[in-house]
């Protein structure tokens, strides 16, 4: 059996990571039998978190976990697809994980509304007894470098969630009335969407990217659908 290494559950999502919970996401939705185990990113082999243990294979990284486990169980749904929706599947994930991931932690880690809201104190919750007063405003001190290194921190606020309201929105008229990403039955890619944008409505205080799913109840419908086809709302 795949065991999963991700970090805890929070705000009603399986993970506080939004990789993590792409990884669930992609096995429940291949059928894939596995079980979860809250991880610790310092024993990661990356020093991240997901990774997967499966037959003695340790594989780090979601994307190569998905990979790995589309070949070593023949579980591709996206062989279906042609390579243009290949291409297109592949751009929306490198603009979610490459690019809106950093919105997503300005809005978690930087913005007051989510910070105060709570994740200060989910993260808190999550370290060992001794750092949770002090660790989660020297992790925040750093992604705020990290922020401003990958350039997006550089930019105001409404500037920030103005480039992520733009990639909802996106999103949102890729999907239209269609079931997935590419019609009626799921792809991989989906794992990753799902994931983004359940942990856009569940993240805490109120910010323009909840408002923008809010508004595109296309999204919403999608997460709330997938959350009940792959088992989530029974969790």
């Amino acid at each position: 059996m795949i065991v999963l290494y991700q970090f805890g559950p929070a705000f009603g999502l399986p993970s506080l990571s939004p990789f993590c919970t792409k990884v669930e996401s992609y096995l429940r939705m291949v059928g894939l039998d596995h079980r979860v185990v809250e991880g610790d990113a310092r024993q990661a082999p990356k020093g991240k978190l997901p990774y997967i243990e499966d037959r003695g294979t340790v594989i780090a990284d979601s994307g190569f976990i998905v990979e790995h486990c589309k070949l070593a169980y023949n579980r591709d749904p996206d062989e279906p697809l042609s390579p243009a929706q290949r291409a297109t599947g592949l751009a929306v994930r490198r603009m979610l994980e490459e690019h809106f991931y950093w919105v997503l932690i300005y809005a978690r880690w930087m913005d007051e509304e989510g910070w105060e809201g709570g994740y200060r104190d989910a993260i808190g919750s999550m370290m060992p007894a001794g750092l949770r007063q002090v660790g989660p405003g020297i992790l925040r001190r750093r992604l705020r470098t990290a922020l401003n290194r990958q350039g997006l921190g550089l930019h105001s606020r409404a500037e920030i969630y103005a480039l992520g309201v733009s990639d909802l929105d996106a999103l949102a008229d890729l999907i239209g009335d269609q079931a997935f990403l590419f019609g009626e039955k799921a792809s991989s890619y989906d794992a990753t969407v799902h994931a983004f944008v359940w942990h856009v409505m569940e993240s805490p205080g109120d910010n323009p990217l909840k408002r923008a799913v809010a508004r595109r109840r296309a999204l919403a419908d999608y997460v709330e659908r997938n959350n009940r086809a792959w088992g989530f709302s029974e969790v």
